[in-house]
């Protein structure tokens, strides 16, 4: 399906094995020797009852037998130490398993912040919040727990098998005879249940897609009277996750009865083996009573191995689609290279640069070569959400370190499309972006601002962690936000969000300048950031707004003339083109499009 996101293959997933285990291998080591040993001390225990059999009937019954007690401390010490060592071999493995996953949640979520905005957009946040959660959920309720079991199984198979042989030859032959039995059964299920699992993953990424689209748009939804077709489309992906759920269990349970059949024809041989070759004078009793015995410990392996590739296999799928996450590439266009920034000027440029025109990046002739000490500059810069439908034509701009560009225009003029592609989160299609500083230098601050359910301090903290008390209050006090705190009842200690104490929309904005001050990135870009302030609040929000990127380089998308009126320059632009630049006064003075803009908010009766 287009959009979704990749799920990695065998090759990937191995990598990401030995890369997510590079620092734990002495750890895996260690519960590997200690699972190895209770494997190896476990088969003592059907060995001595054996030689114990052996020891009563071939006892006269008047006295116990000195070697009886020898035996039975033996037997007392085997299942002491081997209870001991398997403690040891799971915790060590699982608590390495824990460490793992959280590893591996620590990427996804690393990696999916870094992906291109498109491919989230794309993907829906219903797949990428299904795989941080339900998938990784499933990966650490089933991993801690498979993999252990599963070592655990194999040594003492592996063991217990040579332990058999080691009794009598014919008993190995006998279980040897069964063990086809479980392995097409495992043929079975390892050709079946792969992709059955994979789509019930993708099932409940959909589900959780349609829920969160729902709830997104709660308001949309009510208003328009919308909740029946979307309640539809929820009911919709939720049967076909129980259909896929239903069939996953239908296979466990044709799994499960295999492995039934193949544990009663096996413990058959074994019985009917046992007493041919006791009556025959083969073996003894009690060699035939170890065989039987060894017989249950390789069942019980062999039992969990069918069971633990059930929870395996749901493992992978999810595992496969995570690490697909983590293995994506950020996709950069030739077009959108982040670089130091290169002098280079077109013919048409240098003739109006001659000829003491305005170029095409809005400043005077001779202002040119200024372009190239910029921090970013577009050139010829176009750009398309859908192929075939270009929302950005022919764009060229530069922002040199310290200066303020305002960008200008009515909504859906492509300003904000130009600044998140200066941010680097979308990527051009034609054209060149360059940028002589890194994108985490470069801070990006919509109108969208987000309180955490934290205290005020971890609020702030998120922009700079190292940054101790007096930083913070600085930060605040700069954006004329220090009469918060005092307002507080606690102070920077006062949890604040949605479920402690609730903020204005104008006090989350100035939370949100803090942070980009704290931040101190080269580059600002403010996509009407202030633009939900009231009448009230709005020209404290412009002056908080004026601080935080003063002595900084700064993109403004005004919302309010008043801040573009203060920019060093003003770009103005229509239908995805920049139409008209300069300074406040230049533009007003040619009388072109925003003349008219300023004219018509000047004669507003409030302008905020």
């Amino acid at each position: 399906m287009p959009g979704r996101l990749p799920l990695a293959d065998g090759r990937q997933m191995r990598g990401m094995l030995r890369s997510l285990s590079a620092g734990h291998r002495f750890a895996l080591l260690a519960a590997v020797v200690f699972l190895i040993t209770a494997a190896a001390l476990g088969l003592v225990f059907p060995m001595v009852v054996g030689w114990i059999v052996d020891t009563v009937s071939t006892s006269d019954g008047k006295a116990i037998p000195t070697v009886l007690w020898w035996q039975l401390g033996l037997l007392v010490l085997s299942v002491i130490a081997a209870g001991a060592a398997e403690f040891f071999g799971l915790v060590i493995m699982a608590r390495t398993m824990e460490t793992m996953i959280a590893g591996m949640r620590e990427r996804y979520v690393s990696r999916v912040l870094r992906l291109p905005e498109e491919t989230v957009d794309a993907a829906g946040s219903g797949d990428i919040v299904s795989r941080a959660s339900s998938d990784i959920r499933e990966i650490s309720d089933s991993v801690p727990r498979v993999i252990p079991q599963l070592a655990a199984a194999v040594f003492t198979l592996l063991l217990s098998l040579g332990g058999m042989a080691v009794v009598d030859w014919r008993f190995g032959v006998t279980i040897l005879v069964a063990m086809p039995l479980y392995l097409l059964a495992a043929r079975w299920y390892l050709r079946t249940a792969p992709p059955v699992y994979a789509a019930e993953r993708a099932a409940e990424g959909t589900r959780s897609q349609h829920a969160l689209d729902t709830l997104h748009a709660l308001p949309t939804v009510r208003a328009y009277r919308l909740g029946s077709a979307r309640m539809a489309g929820i009911r919709r992906s939720t049967w076909e996750l129980v259909r896929w759920a239903m069939r996953a269990r239908i296979m466990q349970n044709r799994l499960f009865s295999r492995i039934n059949l193949a544990e009663a024809i096996g413990m058959l041989l074994i019985l009917g083996c046992a007493f041919w070759a006791t009556a025959a004078g083969h073996t003894t009793v009690g060699q035939a009573t170890a065989a039987a015995m060894l017989y249950f410990r390789i069942v019980g392996p062999l039992g969990q191995l069918m069971f633990v590739i059930d929870d395996l296999q749901s493992a992978q799928a999810s595992f496969a689609r995570v690490a697909g996450v983590i293995n994506m590439q950020p996709h950069i266009r030739s077009a959108d290279r982040q670089q130091p920034d290169v002098p280079g000027t077109t013919s048409a440029s240098a003739e109006a640069a001659s000829a003491g025109g305005v170029t095409e990046f809005g400043g005077r002739a001779g202002d040119r070569s200024n372009s190239t000490s910029a921090l970013v500059r577009l050139d010829d810069v176009g750009f398309s959400y859908r192929d075939g439908h270009d929302v950005l034509h022919d764009i060229s701009l530069y922002v040199r370190e310290g200066e303020r560009i305002a960008l200008v225009g009515a909504s859906g003029s492509g300003k904000t499309t130009v600044a998140r592609l200066v941010a680097g989160h979308r990527q051009t299609h034609r054209g060149t972006l360059r940028r002589a500083v890194p994108r985490d230098s470069i801070a990006y601050l919509s109108q969208e601002h987000h309180v955490f359910d934290t205290s005020l301090r971890d609020n702030l903290l998120l922009a700079a962690p190292e940054a101790d008390d007096d930083l913070l209050h600085n930060a605040l006090n700069r954006v004329h936000a220090g009469h918060l705190v005092e307002t507080l009842p606690e102070g920077l200690d006062t949890v604040v969000g949605e479920h402690g104490h609730r903020l204005t929309a104008a006090e989350a904005q100035l939370i949100a300048l803090a942070r980009l001050l704290l931040r101190n990135p080269a580059l600002a870009i403010l996509d009407e950031a202030t633009a939900e302030a009231d009448s009230e609040h709005a020209h404290r929000l412009d002056r908080a707004a004026e601080s935080a990127v003063a002595g900084r380089a700064a993109i403004v998308i005004a919302h309010r003339l008043s801040q573009a009126r203060i920019c060093d320059r003003i770009l103005v632009m229509d239908a995805g083109r920049i139409v008209e630049h300069g300074t406040h006064e230049e533009l007003v003075g040619a009388d072109g499009r925003y003349a008219q803009l300023w004219s018509a908010w000047t004669a507003a009766p409030t302008q905020v």
